[in-house]
């Protein structure tokens, strides 16, 4: 039995996933999405007690399969400095706005995501993405010399990254890279004793 319930709480994943990647997270109907799965609502309730446990479990699938490719991109790229993994990191979420904007508005925007920000750091762990760019951040403080702490770097650029992931969705400009390079530059500079 334990087999059938996980399998059909993967489901519920996945077709959730499926149905963020076409549509506005705020428009999401759990009693279509029970349709959608085969269960009735009540059957839906089995598996997650709440809208927010759902999106709980939905953030961290998405935060580790973005995670995973921009590991991989970084992987992937011959520089090792932590600002070039930054700037790796910037690109592939905001190269994901461009391709799935449904998807990361809920990523980024969901309340669940935003208590997220924070969790203590063992619940981090639980959205890898959030974990990677704490570790990066850490890793360029070490390798620099920050007049701020590595909060106040991460509240810039994340709200960098976040404002300009609004702009693209909202197709008020087109993503350039050169403006995340002389952004994170900025950053440092202002950062730097």
């Amino acid at each position: 039995m334990a087999g059938k319930t996980n399998y059909t709480k993967c489901k519920i994943v996945e077709t959730t996933i499926i149905e963020l990647q076409n549509a506005d997270y705020h428009d999401l109907s759990l009693r279509k999405l029970a349709g959608k799965v085969g269960l009735t609502t009540g059957a839906f309730y089995k598996h997650f007690k709440s809208r927010d446990e759902l999106f709980t479990e939905v953030t961290a699938v998405i935060s580790n399969r973005i995670d995973q490719n921009i590991e991989q991109a970084i992987r992937e790229n011959s520089s090792t400095s932590a600002k070039e993994k930054i700037l790796i990191f910037a690109n592939q979420l905001l190269q994901s706005f461009a391709d799935q904007p449904h998807l990361m508005n809920f990523l980024f925007f969901n309340p669940i995501a935003s208590k997220a920000l924070s969790f203590s750091p063992d619940e981090v762990e639980r959205f890898p993405l959030l974990a990677l760019i704490t570790n990066l951040i850490h890793e360029l403080a070490l390798s620099t010399n920050l007049e701020h702490d590595e909060n106040f770097l991460f509240v810039q650029f994340w709200a960098f990254i976040q404002g300009y992931a609004v702009l693209l969705d909202r197709k008020i400009t087109k993503y350039e890279p050169e403006v995340l390079r002389c952004t994170l530059n900025q950053f440092l500079l202002e950062s730097s004793k």
